[in-house]
Order: structure tokens, then sequence, then C-alpha cells
């Protein structure tokens, strides 16, 4: 997986090296996992998530990345 910013409207797929039937699972920064797609949660501001991959020998591997908020629309009359 990169450690490449996100927008707060983007998801990310999760990949690993090493043949795949691991876990993946949010240790920081809160949203959530669904198979190999990371989607972030609603934010206020810009928040480094971090993931963690479990593999089947209880190895992990964690990376951290920022997703960026969205601004707020202005609308002026």
């Amino acid at each position: 997986t990169s450690t490449a910013t996100i927008c707060e409207n983007s998801t990310k797929a999760l990949t690993s090296s090493g043949g795949g039937g691991g876990t993946w699972s949010i240790t920081a920064g809160g949203g959530s996992i669904s198979g190999t797609t990371y989607t972030p949660a609603n934010i206020a501001s810009n928040t480094n998530v971090t993931i963690r991959y479990t593999d089947n020998c209880a190895n992990t591997s964690d990376r951290t990345f920022t997703v960026n908020s969205l601004p707020a629309a202005k609308i002026t009359w």
C-alpha cells in the first residue's frame, strides 16, 4: 500500500506483497475497509491514517498516509 495522500471522497486500494491471505485493519485515523478497499471517514481537517496488514504468520506491516479534507463550499449571493 502506498503512502500517497488521498482526498476525503476517494478510496485507496490496499495491496501487499507476499501472496495475500492476510488481514487489513485501521490502527489510527478512522474510516472503513471492505475487502482490499479503504474508505476514509468524513473529516473536518487533514487526518493521518495508519493501516496495518497482518499476514498468515502474524507478521505486521504498517503504512501511514494523509486523507485531505474537502474544502467547504462557499456560496455568495
